[in-house]
């Protein structure tokens, strides 16, 4: 049984229809999927920006910090890594096996924790008393 020519006609109108309707309906998900993406890229962007932003000033901050330190005058603590010189190991200084070489003392070594040790040892004995 053939369909006749009035039916096949209303049949390919609607069949067409669909087709339109379906690419519609894709162009616009991609329409908004492509605004999502650019809101994100932007959303993203503008992240970075901030992030660098407080980087710098971090990264000036600490600048001036040290600038200031070197300028008044501050002497490191004997704890501290001073810069390595030949005569470290004479001064009571140990030096690393590593690369590049690391200098630092025993805290035995160090006035400053050997009196810490001596009042933390007498605290221990008048508790015990």
């Amino acid at each position: 049984m053939q369909p006749s020519d009035a039916e096949a006609g209303q049949r390919g109108k609607r069949m067409f229809g669909r087709l339109l309707g379906t690419l519609k309906t894709f162009q616009s998900e991609a329409e908004q999927a492509t605004d999502r993406e650019r809101k994100r890229q932007r959303r993203e962007r503008e992240l970075h920006e901030r992030l660098h932003k407080e980087r710098a000033e971090a990264h000036g901050d600490s600048r001036e910090s040290r600038r200031h330190r070197n300028s008044a005058g501050d002497q490191a603590d004997d704890h501290s890594n001073p810069q390595p010189s030949p005569e470290m190991a004479c001064q009571g200084y140990k030096k690393t096996r590593t690369q590049p070489h690391l200098y630092y003392r025993r805290a035995s070594a160090i006035p400053s924790t050997s009196n810490r040790d001596s009042r933390i040892d007498r605290a221990h004995e008048m508790e015990t008393d």
